[in-house]
């Protein structure tokens, strides 16, 4: 088990401290790694969190992004609040097939999780900022949840 925001969002912040915190992750003091660490936590795996701003995405990232496209032969779409539940089946497939049988401590949630989870997002998310990829026979198999920086108008607040 890890350290938990409340929100079972597991992890510790051991990077990126000269940013502001991300929405929906998590944050702690600079000396939180050594304190774990000297008591015996060991990392389990990185999770990555990346900072974009939408106006100045370079022009060869989006060359590279159309190649891949048409190589592996996938297409990348938004996400339909309208066919909800069919979203929410295209997101636990995903988990379910990305979940590495290597870590038998990292389970895919439950169908009934994926959906509380979704639930909670659909009030801050931008249905344009939640891609979903798909294979050539309609298969979804990669997702991108991205949340705007919600933090510059609460810091205002």
């Amino acid at each position: 088990q890890s350290p938990s925001n409340g929100d079972d969002y597991r992890g510790l912040l051991v990077d990126g401290f000269d940013g502001p915190p991300a929405l929906l992750a998590s944050y702690n003091p600079v000396w939180y790694q050594e304190f774990f660490e000297k008591y015996g936590f060991e990392k389990q795996f990185d999770r990555l969190g990346f900072w974009f701003d939408l106006d100045e995405i370079p022009e060869k990232l989006i060359r590279g992004v159309e190649i891949a496209k048409k190589r592996y032969k996938f297409t990348v779409r938004s996400v339909d609040l309208d066919n909800l539940e069919s979203e929410i089946l295209a997101i636990k497939h995903i988990t379910d097939k990305s979940t590495p049988e290597e870590w038998p401590d990292m389970i895919s949630p439950s169908l009934e999780e994926v959906r509380a989870e979704v639930k909670k997002l659909i009030p801050i998310a931008v249905p344009e900022l939640v891609q979903i990829a798909e294979a050539e026979d309609g298969e979804p198999i990669g997702l991108a949840v991205t949340l705007p920086d919600y933090n510059q108008v609460i810091k205002r607040m």
